[in-house]
């Protein structure tokens, strides 16, 4: 899927700030800023070696969700936009709230079509509506979007494990460097051991040799003292 976010991000981003556009702000700019962000999409579809059919689609998708968003806006934007819906411009059609189910439909009955439906699933859940924004038609909405939901599973769904080991070369190889780095921390723990050990029998060793060189000594000089002797 990073293909479909790449090549359709930034048209989304300037759709959905049609919502956001501040109070005052001149529609001729919003409309060509969200026009060229659709043109960019288009340029990137077709440069990434996307369908031709959905770059076809995934623009109609991006367009239809446009539109509606800024024909609800309760400001000139919407009249402005009445006047040249995008949909008008690039499909030469002013029928998207109908248009955008029609195609859905086409790209639901191929499984193959991923990239195009997943741009129609995120512009269900943006909130498109199209023809079912009328009374009651909430209802009918949801059951679309279940089915496209319901189509996305298998793409929302967790990838299975392998049922495929691993082959013995790498499977190997983890457990033999452990094996290896177990054997020298045990020969480590068993060469310090031997090492404190024979330190400590040559320093009693050496010890005793002090005290006899001590004794022979001090027995020397008590023998060469005239009339000495020893208490």
């Amino acid at each position: 899927m990073n293909r479909v976010s790449e090549v359709t991000k930034d048209a989304f981003n300037a759709v959905i700030q049609i919502r956001n556009a501040p109070k005052g702000v001149s529609a001729e700019v919003v409309y060509a800023q969200v026009k060229e962000r659709v043109d960019e999409m288009i340029t990137r579809g077709r440069d990434s070696g996307m369908a031709e059919s959905d770059v076809a689609d995934i623009t109609y998708a991006v367009v239809a969700l446009a539109d509606e968003f800024a024909q609800r806006e309760p400001s000139g934007l919407a009249e402005y936009w009445h006047q040249q819906p995008l949909q008008l411009y690039y499909f030469a059609e002013n029928v998207a709230g109908e248009g955008y189910f029609h195609r859905l439909e086409q790209v639901l009955s191929d499984p193959s079509r991923v990239e195009a439906l997943v741009v129609y699933h995120t512009g269900l859940q943006l909130g498109f509506e199209g023809r079912y924004a009328v009374r009651g038609g909430e209802r009918e909405l949801e059951l679309v979007r279940r089915r496209v939901r319901d189509a996305m599973g298998v793409l929302l769904r967790p990838e299975p494990l392998s049922p495929h080991p691993l082959p013995p070369s790498e499977s190997t190889v983890g457990w033999n460097l452990d094996f290896v780095l177990l054997w020298a921390a045990l020969f480590s723990l068993l060469f310090a051991a031997c090492f404190w050990l024979v330190l400590r029998i040559s320093l009693e060793s050496m010890s005793m040799d002090l005290i006899d060189h001590s004794q022979r000594v001090l027995d020397t000089m008590i023998s060469g003292v005239p009339g000495g002797e020893r208490t």
